[in-house]
């Protein structure tokens, strides 16, 4: 992936945009790796966007998200 949202701050910290989303790190590999897991855990369907979803809803899909965690180990 291309890095075009990378970019360093004021601060020290390294910012990297991806879907609308910051993902903040002291190195490039660490907002890298906080990138590729959101990523990762939005193609499970892990980070919906809850915003129009009722709790019932979102309570079934948790549910379902850890029982898979929970049949892995």
């Amino acid at each position: 992936m291309p890095r075009q949202g990378l970019t360093k701050r004021a601060d020290g910290r390294y910012a990297l945009k991806c879907d609308g989303r910051f993902f903040y790190g002291k190195t490039v590999a660490e907002a890298t790796r906080k990138r590729d897991e959101y990523i990762r855990e939005r193609d499970r369907g892990y980070n919906a966007d809850t915003s129009h979803v009722t709790v019932l809803e979102y309570g079934t899909v948790w549910i379902d998200a850890c029982r898979s965690k929970c049949n892995r180990s």
